[in-house]
């Protein structure tokens, strides 16, 4: 996903007719044209933390492909 302000934006819209389905026990939610229905509460919870990832993620001076983390390299020998 390219980081440019309409994405951040779409996803910010998505978030909040999350919450609002959710706080008023909705379990279908249209953004766009698009509509999502839920099962449970908790779906909606965790699509609304997997939001909230993305859009830490894509906030300016994080870089969402780190590199791994090396503990140990063995170089051979004896």
């Amino acid at each position: 996903m390219a980081k440019n302000h309409h994405d951040v934006s779409l996803l910010r819209q998505r978030k909040a007719a999350l919450e609002d389905a959710l706080y008023s026990g909705v379990s279908s939610v249209s953004v766009g044209g698009e509509t999502t229905t839920f099962q449970d509460t908790s779906e909606i919870r965790r699509a609304i933390q997997e939001l909230d990832n993305l859009l830490a993620a894509m906030a300016p001076g994080t870089n969402a492909r780190r590199k791994p983390a090396v503990s140990t390299i063995y170089l051979g020998g004896t």
